[in-house]
């Protein structure tokens, strides 16, 4: 397949796809030579009709079908003008016969030449005396007079003069030349056909835009994007504000409602009182409330020793309090029956020899008890004794000084296994009035912190893991892991590890709400002294420990406050 473009079958360049009439049969723009277009027209056949079977079907009746379209255009007179006058040719209308041609105004007639005669030795030309004039190729389109000429003979030089064809002067070595070529001039003339000096500019006319009608959609879009980016950024701060109440639910659902764990009954336990050292066992013997003496009244450090009670605890004791004259039998008495008689009933009489045989009053043994301590550092006699009162030495009061000395290191140290043993041990010893109210005040701060602590490792029994609750309105947090000795919590999204020392103060009062009462005084004095002694604490709130303790003084009897919130003024 040779032919596979137009230009292969059309005498046109190569990228014309659209070429016009002259164009088809490869003819110059505004070709007037008949004979020539009917030459290039047959040849253009006579090409499409050989290349038909090695061309391309598409190609050849595309080039088929221009060559019909320009033949006929050619063919047509009107569409052939129609054409010419993209080039700038058009037709000139030729007066009438007999008609004077006419002069434009302002134009000089155009004079006869004189008759010029050929040089010596040349025939003559055979040319008239006098040329015809050339005629104006214009002169059919102008009107027959002018209707400027009385105004003035003038020429407007903005409308467009079609030129007049020029002819060369005439030279010597060829005589007759200029007649040549009018001659030449009146033939194009007398054909009727001018061309154009430059092609007539096509007139374009402009196309008003329609202004179009803004649409609504833009804004529309605006606003609801402004809208959405205002809800995003509201509810952003919405959850960092309230986010903290939203923590994950055992069932693995968001929580937002304030909900407590279950402490269950373990919220609500008393402190236990200190138990009171038994003098004879020495073993620690629990008591509900302050012992009392045999008359009734409570016992205090000035009352007189009373004796212990036989009993299964003590066994090794008499019966009788004390006295060892009072463990035998009277006689005259059953043993089997205390004060009871012998079984004739009869009293003996006051002269009888076994009321004689009675030990007197002077002869009996006294009473071995375990004397208090004085204010002035001595040990008293308990009352019917004669033997003189122990005195405290210097090496007493200064050992009992560095026992007391070694308990306040331990509270600073916060060894919670030997603070409380310490203070008790400290407590045991005989000591003078002024190391008894500062070594009771130091167990008293031991006891109430170790409460304290103690209540905090129940409520951390009392929680279980993925459990939530409020420590404070509009603060929950998520349990994690949790054990006797630490706690994780979930707070903001980060996990966060504390042992019971490093809990803050906040969250340790909630957990170990859940099982001491802290509304009590016991529970507020015990709070005081954990959070004063505490790692974590500082003067403020060291200044507000003192200032509870003080304040539940009076609500507390077995516990001298004051005291224990002065010890906190000398530790810290």
């Amino acid at each position: 397949m040779s032919a596979t473009k137009l230009s292969d079958l059309l005498p046109v360049a190569e990228g014309i796809s659209d070429p016009h009439a002259y164009q088809v049969f490869g003819l110059d723009g505004g070709e007037q030579d008949g004979a020539k277009i009917k030459r290039a027209v047959t040849a253009v056949y006579a090409k499409l009709k050989s290349s038909k079977q090695d061309a391309d079907p598409q190609v050849w009746k595309q080039a088929a079908t221009l060559a019909q379209q320009a033949k006929a255009i050619l063919a047509d007179p009107r569409q052939r003008a129609e054409l010419d006058a993209r080039f700038g040719i058009v037709p000139v209308v030729s007066p009438p016969a007999g008609m004077p041609p006419v002069v434009p105004a302002g134009v000089p007639p155009t004079a006869a030449s004189p008759a010029v005669s050929p040089p010596t030795g040349l025939p003559p030309t055979g040319l008239p005396p006098a040329a015809a004039p050339v005629a104006d190729p214009l002169a059919g389109m102008l009107p027959p007079t002018d209707p400027m000429a009385a105004p003035a003979p003038s020429i407007n030089p903005m409308s467009p003069v079609a030129p007049t064809q020029q002819l060369p002067p005439p030279s010597a070595g060829a005589p007759g030349a200029g007649a040549g070529a009018g001659v030449a001039g009146a033939g194009v003339a007398a054909a009727g056909i001018v061309r154009a000096a430059s092609p007539s500019s096509p007139q374009v006319k402009v196309k008003k835009t329609k202004r179009r009608k803004k649409s609504g959609a833009g804004k529309l879009m605006f606003v609801v994007g402004m809208c959405a980016l205002t809800a995003l950024i509201a509810g952003l701060g919405v959850f960092m504000y309230l986010g903290r109440d939203i923590a994950i639910s055992k069932d693995g659902k968001l929580v937002t409602q304030r909900q407590l764990p279950n402490a269950g009954p373990a919220a609500a336990q008393v402190r236990p009182t200190r138990q009171q050292r038994d003098p004879v066992m020495g073993n620690p013997a629990p008591r509900a409330e302050p012992p009392k003496t045999s008359t009734g009244l409570p016992m205090n450090q000035f009352s007189p020793p009373q004796d212990p009670m036989p009993g299964p605890m003590n066994p090794s004791l008499p019966s009788t309090n004390g006295d060892p004259v009072a463990s035998e039998p009277i006689k005259g008495t059953d043993p089997d029956g205390p004060g009871m008689a012998n079984p004739s009933m009869d009293n003996p009489a006051m002269d009888s020899p076994a009321m004689d045989n009675m030990p007197s009053q002077a002869t009996m043994p006294a009473e071995v008890d375990q004397p208090a301590v004085n204010p002035d550092g001595a040990l008293p006699v308990s009352p019917g004794t004669t033997s003189a009162p122990v005195q405290l030495t210097d090496a007493d009061i200064a050992a009992n000084e560095q026992e007391i000395q070694k308990v306040k290191k331990v509270i600073r140290d916060l060894n919670w296994t030997l603070m409380r043993s310490s203070a008790e041990k400290v407590t045991q010893r005989t000591l003078s009035d002024a190391q008894r109210i500062e070594a009771d005040a130091l167990y008293n701060l031991a006891d109430l912190a170790s409460y304290y602590r103690g209540g905090l490792q129940r409520g951390l029994g009392a929680i279980k893991a993925t459990q939530d609750f409020e420590v404070t309105e509009g603060v929950r947090v998520l349990v994690v892991e949790v054990s006797p000795s630490s706690l994780t919590i979930k707070y903001n999204g980060r996990n966060r590890t504390y042992s019971v020392e490093e809990i803050p103060f906040r969250l340790a009062e909630k957990i170990a709400s859940f099982a001491i009462d802290l509304t009590q005084p016991d529970g507020i004095a015990s709070k005081a002294v954990f959070q004063a002694i505490s790692p974590l604490s500082n003067e403020e709130y060291r200044k507000d420990s003192i200032e509870w303790l003080e304040m539940v003084d009076p609500d507390m009897p077995d516990v001298d406050t004051k005291e224990v919130a002065k010890q906190i003024k000398e530790l810290f």
